[in-house]
């Protein structure tokens, strides 16, 4: 009854305006009536030329008004007008109107835009989840997000809608508390004035921040630090905010503020936080911090005050206890869960530089997290108390040491590091020998002599298949190959008839990155892709015709009409590329076996990007019409976990009968901000 009332009130009032704005028409102007104007224009047909004479300069409130008055011709004209004379008549029309707009106070349009917001209104209440709240939103024009009302309405449906709000509704008190109210996550969107010139606002921005993380640590993990990296930068400034974030996930702290990154207790809590707690220090705290009355940053700051030395540096683990909602015995969960992650140690390689260099504070990191020596600086890996106390807590970090060739001293005090034995009367070939047993990575610590031996680096790569990067003239050797599992020892039946082809960068160069050996290792061990038979590129020996190996201006793309390798070099007695034939020859080829046999590539891009040469077997495979699956990461280690996310990949092209054949990324990385990622398929392919 009552919404029935409301209606006849708003026609009678559109009535009233309408007969308000027609006597206006017919009563103002005597020089020359607007009526007179459009009568005299529709009947010399020369309206159409209006719109094009003042570029679109009639708004479209002059639409409704003619349309208001009667002048329902003249108002379906202005929408398609060619190009005609009698510009001048309707320009004078045109200022006639503006005039007649501003005297009848825009009441006409304001009870349109009240019906406008009543049916966006209705359209929020209604959408049943966040997706459908996200399309009403595109259809939704940028004058209705300024409109406080309608936002109020849909911030208070969905707190994260605050990001399609106009920029002066983010900076609005109201509205942004609402937002928070509804979803804490909605303070990612908050602009930073307002925090800054709000306490109220600041204190609900950080305690909904400091929430979302602590949700995220059991849900989305991997995804806390692109929340700092949404974050206003205020809260990036903020040290509670970034602590909370940096425990729960050390990458974190390549979004925080510098001067965070330049702090010895929030850089050492990044890469020693909530990973792996010490249950000792976690009882000997608990019961004090879990009925802690004091704000977050007050407990924050009084546990930082404790870091002093390397024993000291333990107690910063307790942080974030003071951040779980008191949940006693489900607190410990929390931090089960987090210790099956990834060593936490690539979190350094975000700190300031002058925290890799210094000497007390990298010892102590070191010692709890041997890995993070792959990013102390180059000066401190040379120094052999830091990479020895590195070796003593993870041997791995070996691969990160600076090659002290030939140190008998270096080599026993590893051996005692590490608990391995050793007499001190040994030789330094006897110490060498079982460095080497110990850790394959320890031939960067043999003499040229030593490194060219086969039967050492047999030894080594059976230990640990990246140091085949070590070995002297020895990379490509069949035997060695073999033994570091890259080369099947025997013929191997493959279960699917598909071939595949990797495209990676040469790895067995000293300076290289080991991702690419670990890369094809983790793909061998896999369940679905190992039952594939693929070529790899760097167990062959390779020749070019290009000079300079991998100009992609040379114009070799792998074919007989291109390549200048003589044809007689390039295919041996059995029709096949040989020893002595050029690298993109002999790929082209293996990409064209792989296409016939419906099979695909494997394109592995490390942290620096693509080399020269995978560029150039990017446009061979889309000359061959070869599927490319390219891997992506921002780290410099292979996770063999990962390799579960390319052969999901794989396996959902063939469940499709092979129909997508665009080029197609997978990331493969713990996170990575949102500008980092990609799309999953590149249709038009790169061009370099």
């Amino acid at each position: 009854m009552e919404q029935a009332k409301q209606a006849s009130d708003e026609n009678v009032m559109a009535e009233e305006l309408i007969a308000h704005i027609s006597k206006e028409f017919t009563t103002s102007f005597a020089h020359a009536t607007f009526v007179q104007i459009f009568q005299e224009l529709e009947a010399a047909q020369i309206l159409p030329g209006y719109a094009t004479a003042t570029e679109g300069l009639l708004p479209e409130e002059v639409r409704r008004v003619l349309l208001a008055c009667g002048f329902v011709a003249s108002a379906d004209a202005i929408l398609n007008f060619p190009h005609d004379e009698g510009q001048d008549r309707l320009r004078e029309a045109h200022d006639l109107v503006l005039c007649l707009l501003a005297s009848v106070n825009e009441e006409y349009f304001v009870l349109e835009r009240r019906t406008q917001r009543k049916a966006f209104i209705k359209a929020v209440e209604q959408a049943i989840d966040e997706k459908k709240l996200k399309h009403l939103f595109d259809e939704t024009p940028t004058s209705m997000k300024e409109d406080r009302v309608c936002m109020l309405a849909a911030v208070r449906k969905c707190g994260r809608a605050l990001h399609e709000v106009s920029d002066s509704l983010k900076a609005d008190k109201q509205v942004v508390l609402a937002a928070i109210k509804q979803d804490g996550l909605a303070c990612l969107f908050v602009a930073d004035s307002l925090i800054r010139a709000d306490e109220e606002v600041k204190e609900a921005v950080v305690d909904a921040f400091i929430n979302a993380i602590e949700k995220a640590a059991d849900d989305v993990h991997d995804y806390i630090p692109n929340m700092l990296y949404l974050a206003p930068p205020f809260v990036k400034e903020d040290k509670a905010c970034v602590l909370a974030a940096v425990c729960l996930n050390g990458l974190a702290l390549k979004f925080a503020a510098d001067a965070w990154k330049e702090d010895r207790k929030v850089v050492w809590m990044a890469v020693n936080g909530s990973y792996h707690v010490h249950r000792a220090e976690v009882s000997h705290h608990q019961a004090q911090l879990a009925h802690t009355g004091s704000p977050l940053e007050t407990v924050v700051l009084n546990l930082a005050d404790m870091v002093g030395n390397e024993t000291k540096f333990f107690a910063a683990d307790m942080l974030q206890l003071a951040r779980i909602k008191k949940q006693q015995e489900s607190q410990l969960d929390i931090w089960d869960r987090t210790t099956a992650m990834k060593d936490p140690s690539a979190a350094f390689q975000f700190a300031a530089d002058s925290l890799k260099r210094e000497l007390q504070f990298v010892i102590a990191l070191v010692s709890r997290r041997g890995l993070a020596l792959q990013f102390v600086a180059d000066v401190l890996k040379q120094n052999k108390t830091v990479v020895l106390t590195a070796l003593k807590q993870n041997c791995n970090s070996v691969r990160y040491a600076f090659p002290f060739v030939a140190d008998r001293d270096f080599l026993l005090q590893l051996l005692a590091c590490v608990g391995a034995h050793a007499n001190a009367n040994d030789s330094y070939r006897n110490l060498f020998d079982k460095a080497v047993e110990f850790n394959g990575n320890c031939l960067m610590f043999g003499t040229r002599e030593l490194r060219a031996t086969r039967e050492v680096v047999i030894k080594a790569v059976r230990k640990n298949p990246e140091a085949l990067k070590f070995a002297v003239g020895l990379s490509q050797d069949h035997e060695c190959l073999k033994a570091a599992g890259i080369w099947d020892e025997q013929p191997v039946k493959y279960k699917h008839h598909e071939q595949a082809i990797l495209s990676v960068k040469f790895s067995f160069a000293e300076q290289s990155t080991p991702y690419a050996t670990e890369f094809h290792t983790a793909k061998k061990k896999d369940g679905f892709l190992g039952q594939f038979k693929t070529y790899n590129p760097n167990v062959w020996c390779k020749d070019a015709c290009d000079p300079n190996f991998t100009d992609i201006k040379h114009k070799c793309r792998g074919t007989f009409s291109t390549c200048e390798t003589p044809p007689a070099q390039n295919v041996s007695a059995t029709s096949r590329p040989g020893e002595k034939s050029c690298w993109r020859f002999a790929f082209r080829f293996q990409q064209e076996e792989c296409k016939e046999s419906k099979g695909f590539m494997l394109q592995v891009e490390e942290v620096s990007g693509l080399g020269d040469g995978q560029k150039i077997e990017t446009e061979m495979a889309k000359q061959a019409g070869l599927k490319i699956f390219r891997t992506y990461t921002n780290h410099s280690d292979m996770n063999r976990y990962w390799m579960d996310l390319v052969a999901k990949r794989v396996q959902a092209w063939y469940e499709t009968s092979c129909t997508n054949m665009d080029l197609e990324n997978i990331q493969l990385s713990e996170t990575m901000r949102p500008d980092e990622k990609r799309p999953d398929f590149e249709p038009d392919m790169d061009k370099w």
